[in-house]
C-alpha cells in the first residue's frame, strides 16, 4: 500500500497493563482517543480487535522500543506479539516511530518532558484540554489520562515523518528537518 493513500491511521501505544490508542483521519482530524486496561492476552486481542472493526485504519503505528528499554518485560512483549497478529490478521501494515525520534521532535519545540508534550498537544488539540493530567510528584504514579497523549504523539510524529504524508499539520508541521526514523 502507497503511503499517499493513507487515510486513517491507528495508533497503539503498549503498556505492560493497558493499551493507549489515538485515531487519526487524513489530514490532520483527530477522530478518537482513549485507553484499554487487559489482564490477559484474550483480552488484549478482543480490544485490539474492536478497535480494528471499528475504526478499520489503513495503517498502524506502534513505538519501536529499544531492546534494553524497561518497557520491554514478557507482559509487554506478550502484548506486542499479540497486536501484530491481530494487525497481520485484519491486513493492516504496521509502522514504528523510534523513541529517539519522538524525544528530539518534542525537544525541538522546548519540551522537556511527557507533561510539557501533553500541554503542546492540547494547544494543538483544544478537545484533549480537559484530559491534561497535572504535573506528578515523583513519588505519584504517573496519570491514566498520559497514556492518551503519549498516543497522540506517536501518531503526530508518524504523521510529520512518513514519507509521501504531506497534509497540513499546523504548528507541527513547520519544523524542519523532520526527523526521518520510521520502519
Amino acid at each position: 500500500m502507497s503511503q499517499a493513500h493513507v487515510s486513517r491511521i491507528l495508533v497503539l501505544d503498549l503498556r505492560a497493563d493497558r493499551i493507549g490508542y489515538a485515531v487519526f483521519e487524513a489530514p490532520n482530524r483527530l477522530l478518537d482517543y482513549g485507553a484499554s486496561r487487559f489482564d490477559s492476552p484474550g483480552v488484549a486481542k478482543a480490544r485490539v480487535g474492536t478497535l480494528l472493526r471499528t475504526f478499520h485504519p489503513s495503517v498502524a503505528v506502534l513505538r519501536r522500543v529499544r531492546s534494553r528499554s524497561t518497557r520491554q518485560n514478557t507482559r509487554w512483549t506478550c502484548g506486542l506479539r499479540i497486536i501484530r497478529a491481530e494487525l497481520r490478521r485484519f491486513s493492516v501494515p504496521v509502522k514504528s516511530v523510534t523513541e529517539r525520534s519522538l524525544k528530539q521532535f518534542f525537544k525541538d519545540f522546548g519540551c522537556r518532558n511527557k507533561f510539557e508534550v501533553a500541554a503542546l498537544l492540547a494547544r494543538q488539540y483544544p478537545e484533549l484540554a480537559w484530559k491534561l493530567p497535572r504535573k506528578r510528584k515523583s513519588y505519584e504514579p504517573e496519570p491514566w489520562t498520559m497514556t492518551y497523549f503519549d498516543a497522540i504523539s506517536l501518531g503526530i510524529i508518524y504523521m510529520v515523518t512518513a514519507p509521501g504524508w504531506r497534509q497540513p499539520l499546523g504548528d507541527f508541521g513547520a519544523l524542519s528537518p523532520a526527523p526521518q526514523e520510521l520502519a
